[in-house]
């Protein structure tokens, strides 16, 4: 592929350029290139972030002019001979892009290098570069006075890396001919460049040693990828103002939802892409999942996104984010897991005698036989949630004793009755009924408990419930 168009300039912002498949004279056809980043742990240099880079060229008669760019925003080739971003939009410089030019004339025997970095990308097409370095001497190298950038040429035919390349002339097969391979170094921490990362780097030629000559030929691809960090937050205020919930007990019913606060590298592009949120019925985040994409919200200095709102039911959960990258920050990064537990809802049980035959309430009554033998009763617990509301139905049992006093005093009697789910003014109840008791002319009294349940707490003891029949005939 090769530049085409006036507008392919090093000047111009990447919309402006253009691409095509063809030809360039031979001594512009780039054949490889290279680049890689690190940081020396010992030496002058240690700490540093150092970035090293190459190319070589088919044939080396004339002079030869390479540029390397180095790009903060990920850029790759668009169908239409236009450079596109990660979302296929048109292509744009960003503030802190880098340039490295090196210029070798007279043969290979007068090396120069240029240093620049975008200072601005500008609304009329054009970005503004400001040099950092620019230094010539007369040999095939040449640094800038602090040696933190370099380039070079060979002087004589060496070995190539590839062992299978062979040059137009001046070499014989696996080797370059003089002044065919440019290689260079800079340390980007000395000129206040460490924070930055390049998911694209770009090496070209030119049809002269002015910046503002039209481009040639190029190769382009991917190179170091900047690191985003994940942090997570668990909140019930939909603007995220409440204090972070995680690692805490909630009441229930309330809402809550996962809030994801994507950072990158100081100096780079805030993170784009989304956020996949995953849901655990646990507190370590083991277990099945629900999981739901959202996209981020870029900021000034992150990117957030939040879930969707739930209102969890009693019990244990966990959250657990992760970033899926974009065009610079191409590694996934995943959260630390964030549990939460959901208090129960309280309950409360009501109690009512009824007689059997017609489901009256006799509770604290005094029941008349009228000369019957006795009178069929049972007891009634009504469970309900605590304060009365929405929520779920309890579930589980309850548990009535029976004494033969009335006020529940001396031996007892007990039965465990399950729950049958009701609706009581509204809203989800549970009602359990005792077994049938047959009552003479005599006094009883019932009591109650609700179990609870994975949703409700046991209930405190009813209260106790008298009921006495007489005969007035007798």
């Amino acid at each position: 592929m090769i530049f085409t168009g006036g507008g392919s300039k090093d000047q111009l912002d990447m919309n402006q350029w253009a691409w095509k498949a063809g030809s360039v004279p031979d001594k512009d056809n780039l054949v490889e290139s290279f680049a890689a980043v690190y940081e020396p742990t010992t030496g002058a240099r240690a700490g540093n972030k150092l970035l090293y880079f190459g190319a070589n060229r088919f044939a080396v008669n004339g002079d030869a002019q390479i540029g390397f760019w180095f790009l903060q925003n990920g850029t790759s080739l668009k169908a239409d001979g236009t450079f596109q971003d990660a979302s296929g939009n048109p292509a744009h410089h960003t503030v802190g892009d880098i340039l490295i030019l090196s210029n070798f004339v007279q043969g290979g025997g007068s090396s120069n290098i240029q240093m620049f970095v975008v200072s601005s990308v500008n609304s009329n097409g054009s970005v503004s570069l400001n040099q950092l370095v620019n230094n010539t001497a007369g040999a095939n190298g040449v640094c800038d006075p602090t040696d933190a950038a370099c380039a070079a040429t060979n002087g004589s035919v060496v070995p190539s890396l590839d062992p299978d390349f062979t040059a137009k002339s001046g070499a014989s097969a696996g080797n370059y001919p003089a002044v065919g391979f440019f290689e260079g170094g800079l340390d980007l921490t000395a000129f206040g460049l460490g924070n930055e990362c390049f998911p694209t780097f770009m090496v070209e030629t030119r049809s002269s040693q002015s910046i503002t000559a039209v481009l040639k030929d190029f190769t382009i691809g991917s190179f170091e990828r900047c690191v985003a960090a994940i942090r997570t937050e668990i909140h019930s205020a939909a603007d995220n103002s409440d204090a972070d919930l995680q690692g805490t007990s909630i009441t229930p019913g309330t809402t809550i939802h996962d809030l994801a606060i994507v950072t990158g590298i100081a100096g780079a592009p805030v993170p784009t892409g989304t956020v996949t949120f995953n849901l655990f019925g646990t507190l370590d985040c083991t277990g099945g999942s629900s999981s739901q994409t959202v996209s981020l919200t870029v900021g000034s200095t992150d990117a957030r996104a939040n879930s969707t709102a739930i209102t969890p039911l009693p019990g244990t959960l966990s959250y657990q984010a992760t970033y899926n990258g974009d065009s610079n920050y191409r590694n996934a990064v995943t959260s630390t897991c964030e549990p939460l537990t959901v208090n129960k809802f309280q309950s409360s049980v009501a109690t009512h005698i009824l007689k059997v035959s017609d489901g009256s309430e006799v509770t604290d009554s005094l029941i008349d036989l009228s000369g019957a033998a006795s009178i069929d009763v049972r007891d009634q617990a009504i469970v309900t949630k605590n304060p009365a509301g929405g929520g779920p139905t309890p579930t589980g049992t309850v548990t009535f004793q029976l004494f033969h006093s009335g006020n529940c005093a001396g031996t007892s009697t007990s039965e465990i009755i399950t729950l049958s789910n009701a609706i009581c003014s509204g809203n989800p109840c549970a009602i359990g009924l005792s077994s049938v008791f047959t009552l003479d002319a005599n006094t009883l009294s019932y009591r109650a408990t609700y179990s609870g349940d994975s949703n409700f707490l046991p209930s405190s003891v009813s209260r106790c419930e008298p009921v006495c029949a007489i005969d007035t005939t007798k």
